[in-house]
């Protein structure tokens, strides 16, 4: 049999071919960034798909969170009067609590859509010569895109309510790629470990429940007493929700300190992931 014959007979989706992006090992990074226009090809089929069908289409993604965002303004500022701002009016709060929710749902919603996808989309990993780190990849970015719609629509709410951003306000781009990095990291891990122990994948609301009471979103950091506020500083995301509001609300730079804190925890949940992703690669399509 010649050599071009030998050649030919194995399948080009082989996990043997040396085109094929499963074989071999692989980190996070590294599949990443050789799937990034598979990735980008499914966020946006993900996100047409999400509000496919609908009246509204596309503008689910912010009626949902403006439902959750009036009734929390409903019940903290009118009923409960949590003053925020000089005046402590509803508008404040509501601006208040928008640009919480905007910086604290980049990651958490992305974590949330990407706990089970490995289990969820075992179809395409079965069909498709692809990293398995490109779905979860591709739910962050589809969260991406939806948070980014909604901060458009947040600049224009500020300049509706006569809180026109000032010129640092285009600096929150800058935090973007940190809240991704910890979305992702800790995305792949809880993904990567779903495929394990399917519990974790039901179990991950709850825990961004509790992420959530635990940031300072709905209420303001200096209405907690000391010992509270030193345990939610800890949180990473207290000075990614701070620094939204310095860069939108006041336009102050956020401090230093807290965007150094903020990227060593990013560094750290990227590694993390990493290592987990590792661990896993190879036998995810054997669990799902």
């Amino acid at each position: 049999m010649s050599s071009a014959t030998s050649q030919t007979s194995q399948p080009p989706g082989n996990p043997g071919s040396a085109q094929d992006p499963v074989a071999g090992t692989g980190t996070l990074f590294l599949d990443v960034l050789r799937s990034l226009d598979l990735i980008k090809r499914l966020a946006v089929t993900d996100f047409r798909g999400a509000y496919s069908g609908s009246a509204l289409g596309v503008m689910w993604a912010v009626v949902q969170p403006l439902i959750m965002i009036t009734m929390y303004t409903l019940i903290f500022a009118v009923v409960l009067k949590v003053k925020v701002g000089a005046r402590g009016g509803v508008t404040e709060f509501g601006l208040f609590l928008i640009s919480g929710m905007i910086a604290f749902n980049t990651v958490a919603e992305g974590i949330r859509r990407s706990a089970s996808v490995f289990v969820n989309e075992a179809h395409l990993l079965r069909r498709l010569p692809m990293p398995p780190a490109a779905l979860p990849a591709a739910r962050v970015t589809t969260v991406l895109m939806e948070q980014c719609i909604a901060l458009l629509i947040f600049l224009v709410l500020l300049c509706a309510f006569g809180h026109p951003p000032g010129p640092k306000a285009i600096f929150v781009i800058a935090l973007i790629p940190l809240q991704v990095a910890i979305s992702l990291g800790i995305s792949t891990a809880i993904a990567c470990v779903t495929v394990m122990f399917r519990d974790l994948g039901a179990l991950t609301d709850s825990l961004i429940t509790i992420w959530f009471l635990g940031t300072p979103i709905f209420y303001p950091r200096d209405f907690l007493p000391p010992m509270l506020r030193q345990i939610i500083d800890c949180n990473p995301m207290t000075p990614v929700v701070g620094a939204y509001r310095a860069l939108l609300l006041h336009d102050k730079w956020p401090p230093m300190g807290d965007l150094l804190y903020v990227s060593v925890w990013a560094v750290f949940f990227l590694l993390m992931g990493n290592w987990v992703y590792g661990q896993v690669r190879g036998v995810i399509i054997d669990h799902v």
